[in-house]
C-alpha cells in the first residue's frame, strides 16, 4: 500500500496536522508523589518505601483528609475536540473489588472560573486492564472518559481522588495519568492550537 503525505499529513499555514487514522496517543503525566497531603489523619498517606500513596477504604470525597488533589494541563499537541482517559496505576494484592472516585472540573484559560465538580467512579472488578490471578499485580484501572472536547491549549483539569469502597485494607496507588490523542507535534500559537481555522 502506497501512502501519500496528503493522506496523513495536512499542511496548514501555521504548521502540520496529522489526520485520519494517523493520529497518535500519549500520556498526560502527573505524579502523585510529592503532592502535599492535607493530613495523615485521613484515609490517605505516603508509603515512602514503595513510592506510592496508600489509600485506606471508607474514604469520602466530602472529606479533604480522604483525598489527593492534582491538576492536568492540556498539552499543545492534544487533538482538539477529543476526550482524555484518566487511569490509575496501583498494586492489586487480591481480587477484592476496590472503588475510587474522581471529582474533576475544567478551568478554561480566559473564561470564568468553573466551580462545580463532576464525579466519576472506577472499580477494580469492572475497569481493570489485567485479570488478577496471584501475588501482587501491577494493575491499571481506567475511569470513564473525561469529555474535555471544548478545551484548548493549556486549559487545566483539576482533580480530586479518593478511595470510596468499604472493602477494608489498603491499596497502594503508584501513578495517575491520562491518555490523549495527538494530531500535531505542538501548537502553532503559544495559546492557540492553530493560528487559522
Amino acid at each position: 500500500m502506497k501512502l501519500r503525505f496528503r493522506e496523513w499529513l495536512r499542511r496548514r499555514s501555521s504548521g502540520f496536522e496529522l489526520q485520519g487514522h494517523f493520529t497518535v496517543w500519549d500520556d498526560m503525566q502527573n505524579s502523585l508523589i510529592g503532592k502535599r497531603l492535607y493530613s495523615t489523619a485521613g484515609k490517605v498517606d505516603y508509603d515512602y518505601d514503595e513510592i506510592a500513596i496508600a489509600f485506606a477504604s471508607g474514604g469520602s470525597m466530602a472529606e479533604a483528609n480522604d483525598r489527593v488533589t492534582f491538576p492536568l494541563q492540556m498539552q499543545h499537541k492534544k487533538k482538539l475536540g477529543t476526550a482524555i482517559r484518566l487511569h490509575l496505576h496501583l498494586e492489586q494484592e487480591d481480587d477484592t473489588e476496590r472503588e475510587f472516585t474522581l471529582a474533576y472540573r475544567v478551568q478554561k484559560q480566559g473564561a470564568a472560573k468553573t466551580t462545580d465538580w463532576t464525579e466519576i467512579t472506577l472499580s477494580t472488578a469492572d475497569d481493570a486492564a489485567f485479570t488478577y490471578s496471584s501475588d501482587t499485580l501491577n494493575q491499571t484501572v481506567s475511569f470513564p472518559e473525561i469529555p474535555v472536547n471544548d478545551v484548548g491549549v493549556s486549559d487545566i483539569v483539576q482533580c480530586r481522588l479518593a478511595r470510596t469502597d468499604s472493602a477494608g485494607g489498603t491499596v497502594l496507588v503508584t501513578f495517575a495519568d491520562a491518555h490523549f490523542e495527538i494530531d500535531a507535534w505542538g501548537s502553532a500559537g503559544e495559546y492557540t492550537k492553530w493560528t487559522e481555522s
